[in-house]
């Protein structure tokens, strides 16, 4: 494993281009600006960010200047190079549905097995015509890279990617959660107001983590359906696909470019014509949120009459 790899340096880290003689020059250089600065090769980078992402796991507070800086050279080599840290992907997945349970317009969702865990397999939608798997990775790579950083009893966890089971598609793989969505959840028993508001306040406590994060993270789809109820009945924020990093205020972004599930959306994003918004990003989550808790609450999508 390159994780045990990583603490056994010895000799340069790269024979071809011995940039780093050892993991502590890793870690020093790519806490400066120079690190953004030098040429690697694909293998070299996705073994750099091997290093970086096991001592970014080694720090354990969220406001930390060295993790915030690792991070962003994890981000830099993932675009350059659309390579991920080779921990993220998993050996020995196995398919247990015969067909898919769910899908969207992206994605299919299969039940899986990863040794003795159940897991929830997201299969994306890989289309031959006009595709290539290198640019389905560098897509899939933004999700996930994210993902990987976060860690709360509220969020649901990331466990990995997949490149073989349904190759050419990909992976993402995460516990399987058999108590599905917080909506269909409330439907099927009936949640009395006690037992909704705990809900609500375990999404708030998973949002207050992501945006108490350095930089925060935007979760960007706040609903119902992106609510999931683990085993023990508490409620896990899925779906980081059109999450940012919010790593300052909202002046050069325009409303045009912002993604979303319309009913959940500020009406400043809905405005058909372009303008800039001011304020900080991590402000649409709290809207969003409040449609949600009247989602909760009513049983209904917001806005649902005319």
């Amino acid at each position: 494993m390159l994780i045990q790899a990583s603490n056994k340096i010895s000799g340069p880290v790269y024979s071809a281009k011995p940039y780093f003689s050892n993991k502590t020059q890793i870690l020093s250089l790519a806490a400066t600006d120079a690190f953004h600065e030098k040429s690697f090769g694909k293998d070299e980078a996705a073994f750099v960010m091997e290093v970086l992402q096991t001592e970014i796991d080694r720090i354990r507070t969220h406001k930390n200047a060295q993790k915030r800086k690792y991070l962003k050279s994890i981000r830099h080599l993932n675009h350059v190079h659309g390579v991920l840290p080779s921990s993220m992907f998993l050996k020995g997945l196995v398919r247990e549905s015969p067909t898919a349970v769910a899908g969207g317009g992206f994605a299919d969702i299969w039940i899986g097995r990863l040794d003795k865990q159940r897991v929830c397999i997201k299969v994306l939608r890989f289309f031959q015509q006009g595709s290539d798997r290198a640019t389905l990775l560098k897509a899939l790579s933004k999700e996930v890279l994210l993902w990987r950083q976060l860690n709360h009893p509220n969020i649901l966890p990331f466990l990995g990617i997949n490149t073989e089971l349904f190759s050419p598609s990909f992976c993402i793989v995460s516990p399987w959660m058999s108590n599905g969505d917080i909506m269909s959840y409330a439907r099927n028993r009936s949640l009395d107001l006690s037992t909704k508001l705990e809900h609500t306040i375990q999404i708030a406590e998973g949002l207050f983590y992501l945006h108490g994060l350095d930089p925060p993270v935007v979760h960007g789809d706040i609903k119902g359906a992106n609510i999931l109820i683990s085993d023990d009945r508490h409620c896990c924020l899925a779906d980081f696909g059109l999450s940012v990093l919010d790593t300052q205020s909202m002046n050069p972004a325009h409303t045009a470019s912002v993604q979303g599930s319309l009913r959940w959306l500020a009406p400043e994003f809905i405005n058909p014509t372009p303008m800039p918004v001011q304020g900080r990003l991590t402000s649409r989550d709290i809207y969003a949120f409040g449609c949600t808790v009247f989602e909760i609450l009513t049983g209904q999508p917001p806005f649902l009459s005319p």
